[in-house]
């Protein structure tokens, strides 16, 4: 089981490493900070943190499956905008709102800008992803209640010294062998 702390009380060091969830990117990136689909704490407990670490000096992380699953929170987040404001029909699909060239090029645009943002103050946490890889990330799926994507995060960041994750996902907590930073008050230490 993860050890989980809460951000608030955490204290950075540079013996630690820090790899960023990728809804933690979105809040950082100004993600949600509207109020659609995000709480208050998620949009400033995180990129406060973040900053903190910056501002420690700290390496954090990201990894480039960051980048597909970013992508696909930022093209969710734009598309329930659009369907709220009355921008797209209620029926219409996600395919539907990629098809319009409009919000194509608003997302691709939130992406770009997203992704800059990321890649400009953290480093990819690189791993090679072959069969291997991916059996020792079915182990920590079979260990965990992790999705496969936060499986592969967890495999990857074995790799480093002292891991830990900032996120918001409860799930984390079964992870093995890593620090869950959260502000999240429903994942209990």
């Amino acid at each position: 089981m993860a050890i989980v702390e809460r951000i608030k009380t955490h204290i950075p060091s540079r013996t630690n490493s820090y790899f960023i969830d990728s809804n933690v990117w979105f809040w950082f990136c100004g993600g949600g900070s509207d109020g659609i689909g995000s709480r208050a704490y998620q949009i400033i407990a995180y990129p406060k943190f973040i900053e903190t670490l910056l501002d420690n000096g700290v390496k954090i992380y990201h990894s480039s499956l960051t980048f597909a699953e970013l992508s696909n929170i930022i093209e969710r987040y734009e598309y329930n905008k659009a369907k709220s404001s009355g921008m797209i029909k209620s029926s219409a699909t996600i395919k539907d709102f990629r098809n319009i060239r409009s919000n194509r090029d608003l997302v691709v645009a939130e992406i770009r800008s997203a992704w800059t943002a990321v890649t400009s103050v953290s480093v990819c946490l690189d791993f090679y992803c072959d069969s291997k890889f991916s059996t020792e990330a079915l182990k920590v799926l079979e260990a965990s209640n992790l999705d496969a994507y936060d499986s592969f995060y967890c495999h990857a960041m074995s790799s480093l010294i002292n891991p830990y994750i900032v996120t918001d996902d409860g799930d984390f907590k079964t992870a093995p062998e890593i620090g869950v930073l959260t502000a999240n008050s429903h994942i209990s230490p």
